[in-house]
C-alpha cells in the first residue's frame, strides 16, 4: 500500500529533523532551546495524535470517494436509496463518526444514514458549504460546520469529492466528527505540554483551539497580540519556528503544516521551561515519537485494510445468496474476455430466471421467496466448474459466465440445471413449491461488449418465457 511507507517516511524525516534542531538549540541558549527544541518536539508529538485521531477517518472519506459501487449507483440515477442510506449508517457505526453523508450532484438530494434529509439548494444558506466546496479545485476539504442533522451540534466535516470516469462530478461524500471531541483533545494536549495549542486554514483563519484559554477569542491569526506581522511567514511555510515580543516578555511559536489535512499547527509557549534533564526529555520524546510512529503505521495498516476489504466485500457481493453481485461484473468480464482472446477458448453466457417467482412471493411471502432464491443459487453453484462465474443479476435472475466453455457444452449444463430444479422442489414440513428455471444461452462473439452479448442472452431468455418456461433458449 503506497500511503503507509509515505506516512512512515512522513514521521520519519519529521521526527529526526525535530530531533537534530533540539539538539543544536539546546547547545546554543536558552532561547534557542525554546525555541528549537521542546517546542518543535511539542509540535510533533501533538501532529502525531492529532494523525492518529482523524487519519482513520481522513483515509475512509478518500476510500468511500473512490468506491466503484457509489459512483455506478449514481450514474445509474441513485434507483434505490436504501442502498446508500444502508450504507452509510454502516460506516458512521464502524468508524464512530458523528455522521455521514452523501450529496449527489444530479439530484441534489442530501443522503444521510436517517434517510433522505433534503435537496440542497443555492437559496438555503446552510448548503453554501456544497456550492463553494464544488467550485473549488481541491478534491478535499475539512470544514466546520453544524451538522444538517442536528443544527445544535457543531461538527468538523470531511468532505471528498466523487468523480466519475470522464472526470466529472458526481457528489460529495464524507464523514463528520464533533468539534467538541476535538477540542477535549486540544485541552488535554494543553495541560500536558504546557502550551497553547491552535489549528488554522491556509487562509490564516483559527478553525479550532480549547475554549476558555488566552488566545480562544480571536477568529484569525492576525488578531493574535503581535502576531500579524508574522502571518505570510507561518503560512507560506511547512514548517516554522521563530519567537517575538509581546507584553513586556517572549512568545515562542512553532507551527506546521498538515499537510493530510490542509491545516496549520500553531504551538505557543509564553515561558521557557526548566532546562534541567533538558537532553533526557529529548531523548524520552524521540522514544515516544518512534513508539507513535510504529503504532500509527501499524493501526492505518490495520484499519484502512480492514475497511477497504470490508468496503469491496459490501460493494461486489450480493448479502442474501453471498455470491457475486452487478458491481463485480465489469471487471471479470473484462478478464475473462481477454483470456478468451489470447488463448481462441470460447466464453458462454447463462441468464437464469426463477419462473412464476411473483406468484411464489406473493402467496407464500418475502421469506419463503428468499429461500427459493438461495435454494436455485446453491443448486446452481453446486453443478458449475471452479473457473465459472455466477452473480446474482438482480431479483430472481442470475447470470453464468462459462469461460473455455462451447455454446453445445453450456446448452447440456443448462438443460442440466433445469432438470435439477424441477426435480427438487422447495419443501419442509409445510411447503411442497415446485421450482422451475427459464434459461436464455449465448456465446460471446470476439470484439463485442457485455452489453450486446447481455442483451442477446436476455432475448434468449425472453423466448424461453414465452415458449413455456423451464427450457433452454439458444441464441
Amino acid at each position: 500500500m503506497p500511503l503507509l511507507p509515505a506516512l512512515g517516511l512522513l514521521l520519519a524525516l519529521g521526527f529526526g529533523s525535530s530531533a537534530l534542531i533540539s539538539y543544536l538549540a539546546a547547545r546554543a541558549s536558552n532561547e534557542s532551546q525554546i525555541a528549537g527544541t521542546t517546542l518543535p518536539l511539542s509540535a510533533e508529538t501533538i501532529d502525531a495524535e492529532l494523525e492518529s485521531q482523524l487519519f482513520q477517518k481522513v483515509a475512509v472519506a478518500r476510500a468511500m470517494a473512490a468506491n466503484t459501487f457509489l459512483e455506478q449507483w449514481l450514474e445509474a440515477g441513485e434507483q434505490d436509496p436504501a442502498q446508500v442510506i444502508a450504507y452509510l449508517k454502516g460506516v458512521r457505526r464502524e468508524i464512530g463518526a458523528t455522521t455521514a453523508f452523501l450529496v449527489s450532484e444530479s439530484s441534489g438530494r442530501y443522503y444521510h444514514p436517517d434517510g433522505v434529509l433534503k435537496r440542497v439548494s443555492r437559496s438555503d444558506l446552510r448548503d453554501a458549504w456544497y456550492f463553494r466546496f464544488r467550485e473549488h479545485p481541491a478534491p478535499f476539504e475539512i470544514n466546520i460546520d453544524r451538522d444538517t442533522a442536528d443544527r445544535s451540534r457543531v461538527t468538523a466535516f470531511i468532505n471528498q469529492k466523487i468523480r466519475g470516469p470522464q472526470g466529472q462530478l458526481l457528489g460529495v461524500i464524507g464523514i463528520g466528527v464533533e468539534v467538541n471531541t476535538l477540542t477535549s483533545l486540544l485541552r488535554h494536549m494543553e495541560e500536558r505540554y504546557s502550551s497553547e495549542v491552535l489549528f488554522s486554514d491556509s487562509q490564516g483563519r483559527i478553525l479550532l483551539s480549547s475554549a476558555g484559554n488566552a488566545i480562544s477569542g480571536p477568529k484569525v491569526l492576525a488578531d493574535l497580540p503581535g502576531l500579524r506581522p508574522h502571518v505570510d511567514r507561518i503560512l507560506s511555510r511547512a514548517n516554522t519556528a521563530f519567537q517575538y515580543a509581546n507584553g513586556g516578555g517572549q512568545i515562542f511559536i512553532n507551527s506546521r503544516r498538515l499537510p493530510e489535512l490542509d491545516w496549520w499547527l500553531l504551538v505557543l509557549q509564553r515561558s521557557g521551561p526548566n532546562q534541567g534533564g533538558i537532553l533526557t526529555t529529548l531523548f524520552n520524546n524521540l522514544l515516544i515519537a518512534l513508539l507513535i510512529t510504529l503504532v500509527v503505521l501499524w493501526l492505518a495498516n490495520l484499519t484502512i485494510g480492514d475497511y477497504q476489504r470490508r468496503l469491496e466485500q459490501l460493494a461486489t457481493t450480493d448479502r442474501l445468496t453471498g455470491r457475486l453481485n452487478r458491481t463485480a461484473f465489469d471487471p471479470l468480464f473484462a478478464g475473462l474476455t481477454q483470456a478468451a482472446l489470447r488463448r481462441g477458448e470460447s466464453l458462454s453466457a447463462l441468464l437464469v430466471d426463477i419462473d412464476h417467482f411473483k406468484a411464489i412471493n406473493d402467496s407464500q411471502g418475502h421469506p419463503v421467496g428468499d429461500r427459493a432464491i438461495q435454494l436455485v443459487c446453491e443448486r446452481m453453484a453446486a453443478r458449475i466448474r471452479h473457473s465459472d462465474q455466477l452473480f446474482r443479476w438482480g431479483g430472481e435472475e442470475f447470470l453464468l459466465l462459462l469461460p473455455a466453455c462451447e455454446p453445445e457444452a453450456a446448452e447440456r449444463m443448462a438443460w442440466d440445471l433445469c432438470r435439477a430444479m424441477r426435480a427438487q422442489p422447495l419443501c419442509d414440513d409445510q411447503l411442497h413449491i415446485p421450482i422451475t428455471v427459464s434459461i436464455g444461452l449465448t456465446g460471446w462473439q470476439p470484439g463485442e461488449d457485455q452489453h450486446a452479448l447481455l442483451a442477446r442472452a436476455d432475448r434468449a431468455l425472453y423466448q424461453a418465457k414465452q415458449a413455456g418456461r423451464d427450457r433452454v433458449v439458444r441464441a
